[in-house]
């Protein structure tokens, strides 16, 4: 029997033998590298995602408020019935400020710059011509936490405790988030059917003037540009509210950092300190109160 010796080639055996040490290293180092960078792009993404959801949330609920507020405010003054015997007693009753208290505690008359201003109104609708114990509507801000921070809740009451007060126990929520909430209002106080208007550039049309109460006297008396009125208004002779809503998302973002200044009716809103990591959006809108 013929014996065959086959002779191998010593490098060929080397090169079968797989990667050595060094290759594995640099393997895995190129390898940790890929996937941290696909990490970094996926947590970004994330973070987006939820910052773009919390911030589309926050739209979603002033929107929300803006249907509520913006249907009642239009019925205000309204006689389904066509009878023309309008009660005056239906309209904007209280446009003051009151301290933001926790969900337990009645809010009082503040008219620092601590306080939020409230919207009061009342509506026939029972369509009875009379203001019934349900027919006062008032909008204001609560703090459902007791911690004196914003955000605060927006909250919304048709019971009448009294004419300086709001029971906030009695506030339903209606909007979560709200940093600040600011109410300008349009008038007509010489009842002529005409909103009242002034010349602010000459040669330009007149404007709409749009007034607050600075006093907290319950009465009209200057502009957004703190510009006196030549005489108080009353809140029967508004005709149209502009309203400004500040909302704020819940979850700071470390990366995110606003330095913008907000401009909510006569406020000026400046975040500062941690309060910059917050994204935030304003709402504006006018609602003409049309059975007025």
């Amino acid at each position: 029997m013929n014996h065959k010796v086959i002779k191998t080639n010593p490098g060929v055996c080397r090169n079968q033998l797989g990667f050595t040490l060094i290759e594995l290293l640099i393997g895995m180092a190129i390898a940790a590298i890929v996937l941290a960078g696909i990490y970094a792009v996926l947590e970004d993404l994330r973070k987006s995602s939820v910052q773009q959801v919390e911030v589309s949330t926050l739209q979603q609920n002033q929107r929300g408020v803006l249907a509520i507020m913006e249907r009642e405010l239009r019925l205000i003054g309204m006689d389904m019935q066509q009878s023309n015997q309008f009660n005056p007693q239906f309209c904007v009753k209280d446009v003051r400020k009151y301290a933001i208290t926790d969900s337990a505690v009645d809010a009082n008359l503040d008219g620092t710059p601590s306080g939020s201003p409230v919207l009061r109104m009342t509506l026939d609708l029972n369509d009875d011509r009379t203001v019934n114990g349900d027919e006062t509507i008032t909008y204001a801000l609560f703090d459902s936490d007791g911690d004196g921070l914003p955000p605060y809740e927006l909250g919304r009451s048709t019971k009448y405790t009294g004419p300086d007060v709001i029971a906030a126990d009695e506030l339903e929520l209606i909007a979560e988030g709200i940093e600040a909430i600011s109410f300008a209002y349009a008038f007509d106080a010489d009842d002529d059917g005409n909103i009242d208007r002034q010349v602010v550039v000459a040669g330009e049309p007149p404007s709409i003037i749009w007034a607050v109460d600075t006093d907290n006297d319950g009465r009209l008396d200057s502009d957004l540009g703190h510009n006196l009125l030549p005489a108080p208004v009353r809140p029967e002779a508004i005709r149209a509210v502009q309203f400004w809503i500040l909302g704020r998302v819940q979850r700071p973002d470390p990366s995110y950092v606003d330095n913008k200044s907000y401009s909510v009716g006569d406020q000026l809103i400046q975040p500062a300190g941690d309060e910059v990591h917050f994204r935030r959006w304003v709402l504006s809108e006018i609602i003409h109160c049309r059975n007025l």
